[in-house]
C-alpha cells in the first residue's frame, strides 16, 4: 500500500515506499522524500490568451478594413475605367457618326458639283456649238457676198443703175448679218471681217467712179487710172478674203485640209 502526503500550500509532495510483509521496506535504499515545487503563474500570464485574441481580432478587423478599402478603391477604379471606356466608346461612336456624316456630305457635294459641272459643260458645249455654227455661217455668207460683188465688178460693160443698187443693198445686208460676229467672235476676228467689208465697199465705189468717168467721156488717162484702181482694190478684196479665212480657222481651231 502506498502512502502519499500532498501539501498544496507549499507545493510539497512526499512519497513513501511500500513495505514488505516482513516489515522491511522494499528496496535496498532508505526512504527518500521527493519535493515538487509549483510556483503560482504571474497575473499577466492569464491575460495573454485574451490579449492574443484581441490582437488577432484587431489584425483581422484591420485586414478587413484594409481589404474593404482596397476593394472600394478597386471598385472605384473599375467604375472609373468603365466610365472612361464608355465615354471613349461614346466619343468614338460620335466621331465615327460625324465622320460618316461628313463623308456623306462630301459625297453629296461632290455629286452635286459633278452634276453642276456636267450641266455647265453641256451648256458650254451647246453654246460653243452655236457660236461655231454662227461664225461659220456668217463668214460663209460674207464670202459669198464678196464673190458675187467681185464677179459683177470684173465685167467691163456698163452697169445699169438697178444692178448697182442691188450690189449696194447686198453689201449692206451682208454687213448687218455680220454684226453678230461682235458677240460670237473675238475682236481680231471681227476686225478681219471688217477689213474685208471695207475693202469690198472701196472696190464697189471704185467701179462706180470708173463707170461715171466712162459716161462723162473722161480722158483715157483718167479712165485707165480708175480701171487700175478698181483692179487693185479687187485684188485687195481677194487678199482680205484669204485673211478672213485664216482668221476664222484660228478662231475656231479648224485645221486646214
Amino acid at each position: 500500500m502506498t502512502d502519499s502526503v500532498s501539501r498544496a500550500d507549499h507545493g510539497i509532495v512526499t512519497a513513501v515506499a511500500p513495505t514488505r510483509a516482513d516489515g522491511a521496506m522494499m528496496g535496498a535504499v532508505d526512504p527518500q522524500v521527493i519535493e515538487i515545487v509549483q510556483s503560482s503563474p504571474a497575473w499577466w500570464q492569464s491575460w495573454l490568451p485574451l490579449l492574443g485574441s484581441l490582437v488577432l481580432g484587431g489584425a483581422a478587423v484591420i485586414a478587413v478594413l484594409v481589404n474593404n478599402r482596397t476593394n472600394r478603391d478597386a471598385i472605384a477604379a473599375a467604375d472609373d475605367r468603365a466610365t472612361r471606356a464608355l465615354s471613349a466608346a461614346t466619343q468614338q461612336q460620335s466621331d465615327s457618326a460625324q465622320r460618316q456624316a461628313d463623308t456623306t456630305r462630301l459625297q453629296l457635294d461632290a455629286a452635286h458639283h459633278q452634276v453642276e459641272s456636267a450641266h455647265a459643260v453641256a451648256i458650254m458645249q451647246v453654246g460653243e456649238h452655236w457660236r461655231r455654227d454662227t461664225v461659220v455661217a456668217v463668214v460663209a455668207d460674207s464670202l459669198g457676198v464678196s464673190s458675187r460683188i467681185c464677179q459683177a465688178l470684173r465685167r467691163d460693160e456698163d452697169w445699169p443703175d438697178e444692178l448697182i443698187g442691188d450690189l449696194i443693198h447686198e453689201l449692206e445686208a451682208g454687213s448687218d448679218r455680220a454684226n453678230v460676229l461682235r458677240l460670237t467672235g473675238s475682236d481680231p476676228h471681227y476686225k478681219q471681217w471688217r477689213q474685208l467689208a471695207d475693202t469690198l465697199s472701196d472696190a464697189l465705189l471704185a467701179a462706180l467712179t470708173l463707170q461715171r468717168k466712162k459716161l462723162q467721156d473722161a480722158p483715157d488717162e483718167e479712165i485707165r487710172s480708175a480701171f487700175e484702181h478698181k483692179t487693185q482694190l479687187l485684188a485687195e478684196v481677194r487678199a482680205a478674203e484669204r485673211d478672213l479665212i485664216i482668221a476664222t480657222r484660228e478662231e475656231l481651231d479648224i485645221e486646214p485640209n
